[in-house]
């Protein structure tokens, strides 16, 4: 950023983080840096969420947590006392509406689950209300190392401007499309749908939607499993397109299905398994004797 507005006048740096050790070691990075005189930055160890900033901004850039606070709600009240989405325990939310609060152009990189987990409905709500420009599809490969699906947004919170279209990058596919707001963020669907094209209606016109209950539960942990035992675990990397898969030194068992949610499921007909998160959509029956881990979802 600072490459990018250095033939700017002044440009005044705030640089927040709630780690002071965070920033130390940056303020010793800058010093090994060149950078012009017209660039300041000013340093604030404090809490986002609850800081009392005196001013507003030109630009919010950041890389918010991603956490859900259940313990501590004290703290938690005292984050939601100004929130719209309060749904929601996860603080990157939190992130989002003030950062809209603050500042005429917002960019961060959030959970992709943003676009899509019912708990973020209200959130979708209030992006769709500002001039959403673009939206960045990093897939899993935002951090290195680190499996979590990202996407990143840029918005404009001027309320006299409004694009109808909305760039979508995709560092998955690498392709660089525009296309209509009221078509990949319709409320026809539940959720952004930032990959609909021709091909996703011709389908979709043909299915019934809204038929299925879904189930998904994180008792069963590796801890409670064994390598052989009366009940058969699947996880999401044995279902195949109608068929189980085996794998070599891959399965797992549990012998006591007590005080387990899941439970219900055993030996019930016709329920249908899916991977609970997957680039590669496919769907099987869950056989007898089996039961799932919280990789799988069920559906009835």
């Amino acid at each position: 950023m600072v490459e990018k507005y250095k033939d700017k006048e002044e440009v005044i740096f705030d640089l927040l983080d709630i780690d002071n050790n965070s920033l130390q070691i940056l303020k010793c990075i800058l010093e090994q840096l060149k950078y012009p005189k017209n660039i300041k930055f000013n340093f604030i160890n404090a809490d986002f969420l609850t800081y009392d900033f005196s001013q507003k901004y030109d630009i919010v850039v950041g890389n918010p947590p991603y956490k859900k606070i259940t313990k501590n709600q004290e703290l938690l009240g005292e984050y939601k006392a100004n929130i719209r989405n309060k749904k929601t325990n996860n603080i990157f939310s939190f992130f989002i509406e003030k950062s809209i609060k603050l500042g005429k152009f917002i960019s961060l990189i959030v959970p992709k689950s943003l676009i899509n987990a019912p708990e973020f409905n209200i959130t979708r709500e209030i992006l769709a209300e500002q001039n959403l420009l673009k939206i960045c599809d990093y897939g899993v490969k935002g951090f290195k190392g680190i499996k979590i699906e990202t996407i990143s947004f840029l918005l404009e919170t001027s309320p006299k401007k409004y694009s109808e279209n909305i760039i979508i990058e995709s560092y998955i596919q690498e392709t660089l499309r525009k296309n209509k707001k009221s078509y990949l963020l319709s409320d026809e669907f539940p959720y952004w749908l930032i990959y609909r094209n021709k091909e996703f209606d011709k389908i979709s016109n043909k299915m019934k939607f809204d038929i299925f209950q879904s189930f998904r539960d994180r008792q069963i942990t590796k801890d409670k499993t064994k390598e052989m035992g009366k009940i058969r675990v699947l996880k999401s990397r044995n279902i195949g397109n109608n068929e189980v898969k085996n794998f070599e030194n891959y399965d797992c068992y549990i012998d006591d299905t007590d005080n387990l949610t899941v439970a219900k499921f055993l030996n019930q007909e016709k329920v249908v398994m899916i991977p609970n998160l997957t680039q590669h959509p496919r769907a099987s029956f869950l056989p007898k004797n089996t039961i799932v881990d919280g990789s799988v979802a069920l559906l009835t």
